[in-house]
C-alpha cells in the first residue's frame, strides 16, 4: 500500500502588533485603568512579579514622566505603579506612549506602525524609536514602518520604499540609497523640503534630538 502522506504542521499563528495614531487610540483606552494593568495585559510572561518589572523597564526607557501643574517632574517608574496611576491621570500625550508601550509590551514578532509618534514630544519620540530599534534587534522582530515624517523613516528604514496615491514611486530598496540619492522628482523634492525643514529647526528635530541621546548612552 502507498504510505499515507504525512501531515503538514500547523505553525504557530504570528504574533503581531498594530500601533497607530488614527482615532488617537490612547485616548480610548479606560480612564479608570492603571497604567500596570494596561501595560502587563499582554505580556507573554505569567508572573506577576516579572511583568511588573516590565511595565517598570518600558516606562523608564521611554522616559515615560509625570509633571506638575507647574511644569517640574515628579516621580519616576517605581512610584507610578505603587501609587497605582490611572489612565484617567495623563494627558494626551501620556496616554499615546502607555498605548504604545502596551502594544511593544507584547512582544510581537511582526509590529506594523502606522505614524506611531503622532502626539508626543520631540525627546519621547527620540526615546521611543530607540526603543522600538533595541526591540526589533533583541526579538529579530519584523517592523513595517509606516509614514510621512523623513526623520523617522531615516533612522528606522532599512529597507524604503516611497509611495505616492497608493503606488510604489521609488524603492523598495536600501534606506540609505533610496533617501539620499533620490532619482525620481518626487521623491527627490520630498527629501529637499525635508531637509529644509530640519535646518530651519536649528537642531530641534527628531535626528539631532535621537543623536544626542546615543551619544548620552555611550
Amino acid at each position: 500500500l502507498p504510505a499515507r502522506p504525512k501531515r503538514a504542521q500547523r505553525l504557530p499563528p504570528l504574533r503581531v502588533g498594530f500601533i497607530t495614531s488614527e482615532d488617537s487610540p490612547g485616548t480610548a483606552l479606560p480612564a479608570r485603568r492603571t497604567i500596570e494593568e494596561l501595560l502587563c495585559e499582554k505580556m507573554p510572561q505569567t508572573d506577576p512579579a516579572e511583568r511588573r518589572r516590565a511595565a517598570v523597564t518600558y516606562l523608564r526607557e521611554a522616559h515615560f514622566q509625570m509633571f506638575h501643574d507647574n511644569g517640574t517632574p515628579w516621580g519616576g517608574a517605581d512610584e507610578y505603579l505603587r501609587q497605582k496611576l490611572t489612565i484617567g491621570q495623563l494627558s494626551g500625550g501620556q496616554k499615546h506612549l502607555i498605548y504604545v508601550l502596551r502594544e511593544l509590551a507584547a512582544r510581537p514578532q511582526l509590529i506594523v506602525c502606522d505614524e506611531m509618534l503622532c502626539g508626543l514630544d520631540l525627546e519621547r519620540k527620540a526615546w521611543l524609536l530607540r526603543l522600538l530599534r533595541k526591540q526589533q534587534r533583541e526579538d529579530r522582530a519584523a517592523v513595517l514602518y509606516l509614514t510621512v515624517d523623513f526623520s523617522s523613516a531615516k533612522l528606522v528604514g532599512e529597507e524604503v520604499a516611497f509611495m505616492k496615491e497608493g503606488a510604489f514611486v521609488e524603492g523598495p530598496g536600501p534606506g540609505a540609497r533610496i533617501l539620499e540619492y533620490p532619482k525620481g522628482k518626487d521623491l527627490r523634492e520630498y527629501v529637499e523640503e525635508s531637509l529644509r525643514q530640519e535646518g530651519m529647526a536649528r537642531g530641534m528635530h527628531l535626528r539631532a534630538e535621537f543623536s544626542r541621546i546615543e551619544r548620552e548612552e555611550q
